[in-house]
């Protein structure tokens, strides 16, 4: 029983700014997410150029907020915190988006977060999208996130993505986040997406993950390897309009073990869609060094059957086998009717 968000808007310069009253939500820098706040935003735009400033007494969660001295949850009174933060970004261009902002957050009179941000996008001749996201922790000292993309269609049925990503996950010091192992990574990952006629789709991607350093957050030295890689494909085929079949396999590689999940699946909608038939295999092979007793294989088979006799009734039913190291003859059948 608590009020999530509510908040008035007010807006003296019509499309040009406005100002925000009350309890709302707020990005964040790095990995906490949104933030809830008690307060005021206000934002402004001046020759295609934006300002931005937000201040406010900031709502912890009753669930996370520990009691250091006797270790349980002490949800903190009203007015022991607040936040502040500016931006300044770029308005009203076609195709260059960009925005500079910088947070702060204070714990009981003590700052707990300083965070750099900088978002930029810029779209070239209606075919190249140019991307870059980053987060500075700057009490830490480092970046917490690093995101590079570009996006291409050289040509009108194929469209080609890449990226690096560097995530270094960075939690206020008193928060319960801070204390799970989340290690640092440096990514790279791309796919091309391929539609050379409307009956046939084809995905390819994959990318490679590496951490930094092959020790536990205790420093204890690990032999389960450093670098991971990944790589899926799916092709989608309509031969006609009635049928869509879907094949699809995936394959994780690396840092102990392996992870392999291929999928087939067809559906016929015939009767102008009013009939639905669907049949679907999933397989799973799964081989971690940590985790031995996971090691298997998994899957299972379904097929079910959806009628609309007339647009305000849906009928349906379908069955699902499922196995796995511990479940053998095991079926599940479901029925509904809307």
């Amino acid at each position: 029983a608590e009020v999530l968000y509510a908040y008035v808007d007010v807006s003296p310069l019509k499309r040009d700014g406005f100002v925000r009253i009350g309890r709302q939500l707020s990005p964040r820098a790095g990995a906490s997410g949104l933030m809830r706040f008690d307060g005021v935003r206000a934002r402004v735009s001046v020759w295609r150029i934006g300002f931005e400033a937000f201040g406010g007494v900031p709502l912890r969660t009753r669930v996370f907020a520990a009691d250091a001295e006797s270790g349980y949850e002490k949800p903190i009174e009203w007015g022991k915190d607040w936040t502040y933060g500016f931006a300044v970004f770029l308005a009203g261009h076609r195709s260059t988006q960009l925005r500079i902002g910088i947070q702060d957050r204070f714990k009981v009179a003590k700052i707990a977060r300083r965070h750099l941000t900088l978002d930029f996008h810029r779209g070239v001749l209606g075919r190249v999208n140019l991307r870059a996201n980053f987060a500075v922790d700057l009490l830490q000292r480092r970046f917490s996130e690093v995101l590079a993309g570009i996006e291409g269609r050289p040509v009108r049925w194929m469209r080609a993505v890449f990226e690096y990503e560097h995530l270094q996950p960075s939690f206020d010091a008193d928060e319960i986040f801070s204390v799970f192992n989340t290690d640092p990574f440096d990514a790279v990952r791309g796919r091309i997406v391929l539609r050379p006629d409307p009956r046939i789709a084809v995905e390819v991607g994959g990318g490679a993950q590496v951490l930094p350093e092959a020790v536990s957050r205790d420093g204890v030295p690990s032999d389960i390897g450093r670098v991971s890689g990944t790589e899926r494909v799916t092709v989608t085929l309509r031969p006609v309009p009635l049928l869509t079949v879907r094949l699809s396999e995936r394959l994780l590689h690396g840092t102990g073990g392996m992870k392999f999940t291929a999928t087939a699946s067809a559906r016929v909608r015939p009767f102008d869609g009013r009939l639905e038939v669907g049949i679907r295999g999933d397989y799973q092979r799964y081989d971690y060094e940590l985790q031995p007793g996971l090691t298997g294989d998994y899957g299972d088979f379904a097929v079910d059957v959806v009628t609309r006799p007339v647009p305000w009734v849906r009928a349906a039913v379908s069955t699902d086998v499922v196995f796995s190291p511990w479940l053998n003859n095991h079926v599940q059948i479901t029925a509904s009717l809307d």
